[in-house]
């Protein structure tokens, strides 16, 4: 399908809510990086290709340099788009080199332990960790970070981002892990969150309140807990009573 020329210079996006770009921003974004890095870049898609030029202007007295494109119609036509760097510096080239751990559509082995409306569960990938991602997008790591440190890692279907993705709005993440926890209907994952929860090795944004969605999932939740705790077996409740209560029944207190 390709994109219009046009669009190099529209800050509007004519995606649908499934694609992963929103806001009509990523190509002038890719084209004033690679400028400022002078990287030279080439875009093509249907009959045309274009190159950004940052063009110098007069405004007020004062030389500014405009973002401009040189560009050619009517070449042979092509299906899709196609973006080419041109000398790309070392660091461009170790971010290609592991372009995967940044662009889940390009990973070879995505681990999906559950997926519904909200997104995905993933398993971390072992050479990258823990990580945030938006419609497969990387947003930030999240095995070190006091703020976010989870289990498991997470690919959103939210449009409720920055334009820039460099920004998290960890209320929607807590959210949105909340949900999917919550109609997971995969033990695995229970499992793990409760034997984290056993070894008390951390605070992890997956120890929370659950409103377990259809029998189901209440009881995979109930077999992952016999797992890990065993039978006769119930929480601290953090209320004298209720866990004398508990212990008088023949439970013992984990």
């Amino acid at each position: 399908k390709g994109y219009s020329l046009e669009h190099l210079l529209l800050l509007k996006s004519t995606k649908t809510e499934e694609a992963i770009g929103q806001f009509g921003e990523g190509l002038k974004m890719l084209a004033t990086t690679s400028l400022r890095e002078k990287i030279p870049v080439k875009f093509r898609s249907r009959d045309w290709f274009a190159m950004p030029i940052a063009q110098p202007v007069n405004i007020d007295g004062q030389t500014i340099e405009k973002l401009s494109y040189k560009t050619v119609e009517g070449a042979d036509k092509i299906d899709g788009s196609m973006t080419t760097f041109f000398n790309p510096s070392y660091d461009l080239l170790s971010v290609f080199n592991y372009i995967h751990n940044y662009v889940l559509p390009l990973a070879k082995n995505v681990q999906v332990l559950h997926q519904d409306n909200e997104g995905r569960i993933i398993k971390p990938n072992s050479d990258f960790g823990q990580a945030t991602y938006v419609k497969g997008f990387f947003m930030a790591k999240s095995d070190n970070d006091w703020e976010f440190n989870t289990i498991f890692s997470y690919d959103f279907a939210t449009q409720d981002i920055f334009p820039d993705r460099n920004k998290i709005d960890y209320v929607t993440l807590r959210k949105g892990i909340e949900r999917l926890l919550a109609n997971c209907e995969n033990e695995f994952v229970a499992r793990r969150i409760l034997e984290e929860s056993k070894k008390r090795s951390g605070d992890y944004v997956e120890f929370m309140d659950l409103d377990l969605q259809g029998e189901n999932v209440k009881e995979i939740w109930r077999n992952a807990f016999r797992s890990v705790f065993g039978e006769h077996i119930v929480l601290n409740s953090n209320n004298p009573s209720a866990n004398y209560e508990a212990e008088h029944l023949g439970y013992k207190i984990a």
